[in-house]
């Protein structure tokens, strides 16, 4: 979850020492725990679907899986930001523009 907090803060500061500001990453995730527990619980649930997936085809549906999954967090992460910072993302454009 600490991974996730960094990479929503390394949304608004794309700079590589974001992820290593961990007491800032502790205290997003505190602050928003249920969030975060929820995004790790969807992340964890596709884990096991795509290794279920991957397991039933004898190690074949990990070529599509895996892509799958990397999507799949992509886009979790992708919510959580739009969650935590209200206001922003592609909506947010449309309606200044």
């Amino acid at each position: 979850m600490v991974y996730q907090g960094g990479y929503v803060r390394y949304l608004e500061q794309p700079q590589l020492g974001t992820f290593f500001q961990f007491k800032d990453n502790f205290a997003i995730v505190r602050e928003n725990l249920g969030v975060f527990g929820q995004a790790l619980l969807y992340v964890v649930l596709a884990g096991v679907l795509a290794s279920a997936v991957s397991g039933i085809t004898a190690g074949i549906g990990s070529i599509l899986s895996t892509p799958f999954l990397m999507y799949f967090t992509g886009h979790i992460i992708g919510q959580l930001y739009l969650q935590l910072r209200p206001g922003t993302g592609p909506a947010a454009d449309v309606a200044l523009a």
